[in-house]
């Protein structure tokens, strides 16, 4: 009859800690069935499917862990909890994290009634040995990418907030055979900040980093889509991927009052790519934008498809783009943490009453999304402007774009360096831009081509500077030899003249200019 949606809904009317949630969960579930959400019949679940884990806070900052799956017969429920310490910090990355139960200990150790006995009968576990719950109800079937897909993602996360462990990055997670600890005590505080951090992590600037590597693209691009079918292979799963529809991180604040200190920082879309909206315990409205959202229907009045857009329009140039995003959701992330701080400091300046400071930080904080929902509509107009058909535009003049082209690294090991490899042209235009090319100045090549039947052609590389030396050289070479020439000729003409006048020396007169010139030269002699 329940699945965990209904389970923390009747919770968060009911309950006012975190461990009343669990007992209230839990009891209901034993008594009215649970099924997981994939599971394929809900009237009888398979246990493959059927399983869940919530990490449950209250404003007295008790932390519980909660894990449940379907009962004995595919009805009722198993279910177990465990209290995280004051100063511990943990992760739960879609498996099971518990392990010994000492229920005995009620104020830290919580489980239904048939914990033991239903992984007994099962052949699950032992009753000779420790009792493991996550060993007993968490195993999977052998495949080399299940420890990684939830163990990479907890060891990043607990390398974030206490790097000092220097935890073993390649050791996976597995359910029988523990490798790393249910929780880890932090290094520094850890804050809200600190949550979006790794939410929005996909092993940067690690070995196994996503925008690295042949399967990032030319542009860096992190995301991994689904698998190759027939293809035997997986890919790294990391904390935030392209499929996710939203996160949260919830503070809690238990000097102040509930409808104030309790914050849900809300992020529509990949958590690397959206902004985290401070949303108070509160407030009892939100703006339409928020709530509007349908995955097969594109909208332009919607925060959700907003960030979605802008997501999805990154992928044609990540790196370019990406990092356009990172500066405008800064911006907005700042903002939103401004505007928590100064409209709790009115509250408390003007003294107002819960009621009051609720209905001023619920109209802030609407006004907000509404605000930065628009802006970011105009921001990815701008985007679709200016990175579009393989360039990037910045105005309309002559030189207001560019064209950003593809990475070397990327290029060189491409086809793009062996082209043309399918190319053979006939013979008569195979020789024609053999003599094309004899002469190549950029190069300082000479080409010297022997003509016939089995032409060759010889290159000299030469220094920049030399063809053109050689060039005029020759020209002037040229004219002295012209001029030497002409000189000889006209000693000749004026001697023949001087030993029989004719009239042909006067003719002499009428003749180029070069001529003349020669003939006074002769003259003065």
């Amino acid at each position: 009859l329940l699945s965990i949606n209904e389970l923390s809904r009747i919770a968060l009317e009911r309950c006012d800690t975190s461990v009343c949630a669990v007992k209230t969960m839990g009891t209901l579930a034993e008594e009215y069935g649970f099924y997981g959400e994939y599971s394929d019949n809900p009237s009888k679940p398979g246990y493959g499917g059927s399983s869940e884990a919530l990490i449950i806070a209250d404003k007295f900052q008790h932390v519980w862990i909660f894990h449940i799956l379907t009962g004995a017969h595919n009805s009722g429920a198993v279910w177990a909890a465990q209290r995280l310490g004051d100063d511990q910090f943990t992760i739960v990355p879609n498996t099971f994290v518990i392990r010994t139960l000492n229920l005995t200990d009620s104020a830290n150790y919580l489980a239904s009634s048939n914990v033991h006995s239903f992984a007994y009968a099962q052949g699950w576990a032992s009753p000779s040995e420790p009792f493991d719950f996550t060993a007993a109800y968490g195993f999977a079937a052998p495949a080399s990418n299940k420890p990684l897909y939830g163990g990479r993602r907890m060891w990043r996360a607990y390398d974030v907030v206490v790097p000092s462990l220097g935890l073993d990055p390649d050791v996976g997670f597995h359910a029988r055979v523990p490798t790393y600890p249910l929780s880890v005590k932090p290094d520094t505080l850890v804050s809200p900040a600190t949550i979006v951090r790794i939410f929005s992590d996909y092993y940067q600037n690690t070995s196994y980093d996503l925008t690295k590597g042949m399967a990032a693209g030319p542009f860096h691009d992190p995301a991994r889509y689904s698998y190759a079918k027939g293809v035997q292979g997986a890919w790294e799963r990391s904390i935030s991927i392209h499929r996710m529809v939203h996160s949260f991180v919830l503070q809690t604040r238990p000097n102040m009052a509930d409808a104030i200190g309790g914050v849900a920082w809300y992020a529509q879309g990949v958590p690397a790519d959206s902004v985290y909206f401070p949303i108070s315990c509160g407030q009892t409205t939100l703006p339409t934008v928020f709530n509007q959202a349908i995955r097969s229907k594109f909208d332009t009045e919607s925060t959700w498809w907003a960030f979605q857009f802008t997501t999805n329009w990154a992928h044609l140039r990540y790196d370019l783009i990406h990092h356009e995003i990172q500066v405008q959701r800064i911006k907005y992330t700042t903002l939103a943490r401004e505007l928590q701080q100064s409209t709790e400091a009115t509250c408390r300046s003007r003294n107002l009453s819960t009621s009051d400071c609720v209905a001023l930080v619920e109209s802030a904080y609407n006004e907000f999304i509404v605000t930065t929902t628009n802006a970011w509509w105009q921001f990815a107009w701008r985007l679709v402007s200016s990175f579009n058909a393989g360039y990037e535009f910045f105005n309309e003049s002559a030189t207001g774009g560019r064209s950003i082209g593809y990475p070397a690294d990327w290029a060189n090991q491409t086809e793009y360096v062996l082209y043309p490899q399918h190319y053979h042209p006939p013979a008569q235009v195979a020789a024609e831009e053999n003599r094309t090319a004899a002469m190549d100045p950029d190069t300082g090549v000479l080409s010297i081509v022997v003509g016939g039947s089995s032409a060759q052609l010889e290159a000299f590389y030469l220094p920049s500077g030399f063809l053109l030396g050689f060039v005029c050289g020759t020209m002037s070479l040229s004219l002295v030899v012209a001029a030497v020439a002409l000189v000889s000729r006209v000693r000749q003409e004026v001697s023949s003249t001087k030993s029989t006048p004719s009239k042909e020396a006067v003719v002499s007169k009428d003749c180029k200019v070069e001529l003349a010139f020669n003939v006074v030269e002769v003259e003065a002699v």
